[in-house]
């Protein structure tokens, strides 16, 4: 009776043994597995990674294929004038044909152009740009600033159609990091006119810069100028006609308040209006923009009518490229600014000191007969050399 007790009472530590180990490996197991699986998520994370970087790179390689048949495009096959090839080109460029870019580089069309085929010890990778399209002719012209103050643009005039305004913004929410501005007293709508009123660079903060726009034609004798500050009340139309200024001798150039609304999708926006209407295709007409303070904006341009483009001016680009399976899609937009002739954007730069030696000339009238020339120099001794 004793054994049997004991061997019952051992057969109950046995199975309690066995259920401990059964629930252990169970534990062990899931926990395994789980590690097994994060393992090979991580695995399937960087193969991913890995392969949208490869796609990227084969949407840049479409990109640099789509600059280099824009200038194939313009300095070749249009070079004489545009010629029947280039009008039938140019109905490829409306930003829908996929097979723009083979088309102008005379290649292969209606399939993906292959860019590299490789094989690792993981697997087999392949990279192409699936389609690379073209948008010669663009509704407006985007320029993103983001050097120090002082850095300018020129942009050609070259419409599809004739005009005789153009709608410029500038500052968006990522230039100021989707933080509000604070136009402020400070700025005096006032006594912004006179210079001793200007704050420092330091000072500006992050409002939106100050514009100085020119418009240049070719011939003109000036080049009528605008200066535009944000405010936070003031003109939505500035004529080059009648606010504008030459800036000659010691005038003072007048300051033109912009309203600017930190709701909308550019903070800053005003109508340009030109003294006459720019032609249609124009080679003659610029406009020079020049950011005062603050190192980041956005502007844009956008003619006035709704059927009015710029004409290759800046060409917009959409790729996409392919690795394996992962597929990345990009938008660009290009300018080639020596494409059509190169243009100064000033007589004389420096980074450093600037030595001058000046001549004042004085005319006097004596004996109501003639004239006498006084001339009076002054040197600054830094800039003398031995």
């Amino acid at each position: 009776m004793v054994n049997m007790l004991n061997n019952k009472q051992w057969s109950k530590k046995g199975m309690v043994s066995i259920f401990v180990v059964i629930f252990t490996t169970m534990l062990i197991g899931i926990i395994a597995l789980g590690f097994v699986r994060q393992m090979l998520l991580d695995q399937q994370r960087a193969i991913n990674s890995d392969l949208a970087d490869s796609a990227y790179d084969s949407a840049m390689a479409g990109i640099a294929d789509a600059k280099r048949a824009i200038v194939h495009y313009e300095r070749e096959i249009c070079a004489n004038g545009a010629s029947g090839e280039c009008l039938n080109l140019l109905k490829s460029l409306n930003g829908t044909d996929c097979d723009a870019v083979q088309k102008i580089l005379k290649r292969p069309t209606g399939s993906e152009v292959k860019i590299a085929t490789s094989s690792g010890d993981s697997q087999d990778l392949e990279q192409a740009y699936t389609c690379a399209r073209i948008k010669y002719f663009t509704n407006d012209y985007i320029r993103d600033f983001r050097q120090e103050a002082g850095e300018q643009v020129m942009v050609p005039l070259n419409l599809t159609e004739g005009t005789n305004s153009l709608l410029l913004q500038w500052h968006t929410a990522v230039d100021i990091n989707s933080k509000s501005y604070d136009l402020g007293p400070s700025l005096g709508e006032s006594n912004i006119d006179g210079m001793s009123a200007w704050p420092g660079a330091s000072g500006w903060g992050n409002r939106p810069p100050v514009l100085m726009v020119q418009y240049i034609k070719k011939g003109a004798d000036e080049a009528p100028t605008l200066f535009l500050r944000p405010a936070n009340t003031g003109i939505t139309e500035a004529s080059f006609t009648k606010d504008h200024t030459a800036i000659v001798g010691k005038k003072i150039p007048p300051i033109s308040p912009v309203k600017c609304d930190n709701t909308s999708d550019y903070k800053c926006s005003v109508k340009l209006t030109f003294p006459g209407v720019i032609a249609k295709n124009s080679r003659d007409d610029f406009i020079r923009i020049t950011k005062i303070y603050n190192n980041r904006t956005t502007l844009r341009f956008k003619p006035e009518g709704l059927s009015s483009k710029f004409n290759g001016i800046q060409p917009e680009l959409d790729v996409t490229g392919r690795a394996n399976h992962v597929f990345r899609r990009l938008k660009a937009r290009v300018e080639f600014t020596g494409g059509r002739f190169p243009y100064p954007t000033a007589a004389l730069n420096t980074s450093g000191d600037l030595c001058k030696s000046f001549e004042i000339t004085d005319y006097k009238l004596k004996n109501n007969s003639s004239f006498t020339l006084d001339r009076d120099y002054s040197e600054t001794p830094e800039c003398l050399i031995d």
